[in-house]
């Protein structure tokens, strides 16, 4: 009886030295886990003699806050440590940054979106305006038909005289030409592969508003000319461009009265604005 009670009292005394035991190597690890090594510590281990293996050991095993600008570097060298500890140092210091979070409410919209032009309505609100796919193209020869000087004009229209995107006021536009090729030959073809010139070949014209539909001359052409670009008076003047970042541009527009308009491509490629589809929208005061 008496030998079973010693028994059992000698596991209970294991049992607590055990707990003991674990307890103090937690808080031996979570105590090493917490030191920070600082440049004072190094010159202090360095002057104790510590070799430069255990110092650059202590160092890899530690929180580092360190200063390693031109001034405490040679700091350092004058107070004898050796070249190897300071490169450790360096590079405990040199830790990767974050990659960035973006936050900017267009550039995220821009990159969800991919390429394409943008408006931002006054509630903040941003989105990627469609290209009619009503846009046809036509050819309105007249006297060009017998006359080698006369020009025949090439047309653009869209159905319906109304646009059924509606402004009170015009919006903040925007284009976005994203820098990924793959993503410019996605959205809208020729417009987002040329992102070097597109700024200075699109353009806000006015449409000629029509009984059942809207019409924009984009050319005029004879068979001793080539094809002219977009009239002057049919551009909104006054129209400006301004570089946001890389690949985002805002779009500020001159005097915009009631009436209906669209973006449209007016640079060299013929077939391509002869045949393009334009962004429609309609401006009502």
């Amino acid at each position: 009886m008496f030998l079973n009670q010693k028994v059992k009292n000698m596991k209970t005394y294991s049992t607590i030295i055990v707990l003991i035991l674990t307890l103090f190597c937690a808080t031996s690890i979570a105590s090493a886990q917490k030191d920070t090594m600082t440049n004072q510590k190094v010159i202090e281990l360095t002057k104790q003699g510590w070799n430069a293996s255990l110092i650059k050991t202590k160092i890899t095993n530690s929180v580092g806050k360190f200063t390693t600008d031109m001034q405490a570097l040679t700091q350092l060298k004058k107070e004898g440590v050796l070249d190897e500890v300071v490169e450790e140092m360096v590079k405990k210091t040199s830790v990767p940054e974050a990659a960035p979070v973006e936050t900017d409410p267009l550039l995220v919209a821009f990159k969800k979106g991919g390429s394409g032009v943008y408006y931002q309505t006054t509630d903040g609100t941003v989105t990627k305006f469609q290209q009619n796919e009503s846009s046809k193209a036509d050819v309105v020869r007249g006297l060009a038909a017998i006359s080698a000087v006369a020009k025949a004009k090439y047309v653009i229209t869209v159905d319906h005289p109304e646009s059924s995107t509606q402004f009170s006021t015009a919006p903040k536009f925007y284009l976005w030409i994203s820098s990924d090729p793959d993503d410019r030959r996605k959205y809208d073809n020729l417009y987002f592969r040329a992102k070097e010139i597109l700024t200075k070949e699109l353009c806000i014209v006015k449409l000629d508003k029509k009984k059942k539909e809207r019409e924009l001359v984009v050319g005029k052409k004879s068979s001793l000319s080539s094809l002219s670009i977009i009239d002057d008076d049919d551009q909104v003047k006054g129209t400006t461009v301004k570089k946001l970042a890389n690949g985002a541009f805002e779009i500020i527009p001159g005097e915009m009265k009631s009436g209906e308009y669209a973006f449209a491509y007016n640079g060299n490629d013929e077939a391509y604005r002869t045949g393009q589809k334009l962004y429609d929208f309609s401006i009502k005061k």
